[in-house]
């Protein structure tokens, strides 16, 4: 049984980026842990839900959708989520001591799920996550695994003033490796996942019209310095890429 924590910054992430490989981890009896470091106070709220109440409704929907997928190990760290409307960041102290805290024991022999170093889409929250996944996996020896694309990230790229620039994201993007391919169940598993998320509707369906029929196959990379457990863990969930 291997270890996998996926560290992501919004509820919605974890059902978006990588469903299909926490559906298949938890079916073959891994442990699978989910940290959220914001609870996306900062996001659209539909008018379902006031602004002030938008943190507490997305926790919610968030231990639903893990709930879903299989996973009841699931922490928030409460962290202010970039704000778009002023376009202002926000740091996260002491991030890498509080999942500890919270989440528990990750070890070499742990695999980090998280963004690559261009967050994919230049997002300022992606983009510090995969910051502190990369500083926790070397502090602690654990392996990091990147969720990626096929290569086709002009389609999530976006121009806002905050986000890494197009020829930033570029230069920072990581080949995908490995593929997994969703089985039709793995399929009705990540949409159930994700339709928890009421609140973030636009989003999820923007994400999906983004995906142009990529949504049912997720991309994977290991970081540099990946022990040999996660290599077989890699090995028993996804497959190779076929460039």
């Amino acid at each position: 049984m291997s270890d996998i924590i996926v560290i992501v910054p919004h509820p919605d992430d974890e059902s978006a980026l990588c469903a299909g490989l926490i559906l298949r981890a938890v079916k073959k009896s891994h442990r699978v842990r989910v940290a959220f470091l914001t609870s996306g106070t900062h996001g659209r709220t539909l008018g379902l839900v006031p602004q002030k109440a938008l943190a507490a409704a997305r926790r919610k929907e968030a231990e639903n959708a893990t709930r879903s997928l299989g996973v009841d190990d699931v922490h928030f760290l409460g962290y202010n989520d970039f704000d778009p409307r002023r376009g202002k960041k926000f740091a996260w102290p002491d991030a890498r001591k509080k999942i500890l805290s919270a989440a528990g024991k990750i070890s070499a022999d742990t695999v980090i799920v998280s963004f690559p170093p261009n967050g994919i889409n230049g997002h300022p929250d992606h983009v510090l996550c995969s910051k502190l996944a990369q500083e926790i996996a070397e502090e602690q020896g654990a392996s990091l695994l990147y969720v990626t694309t096929n290569g086709a990230e002009e389609a999530y790229m976006m121009d806002a003033a905050s986000y890494l620039k197009s020829q930033q994201r570029r230069k920072l993007h990581v080949a995908a490796s490995h593929v997994l391919k969703l089985t039709p169940e793995e399929k009705s598993g990540k949409l159930f996942a994700l339709s928890h998320y009421r609140t973030q509707a636009v989003s999820v369906v923007d994400f999906i019209r983004l995906s142009k029929g990529n949504l049912f196959e997720e991309y994977y990379t290991l970081a540099p310095g990946a022990g040999a457990k996660a290599r077989k863990l890699l090995s028993g969930l996804l497959r190779p890429c076929r460039h």
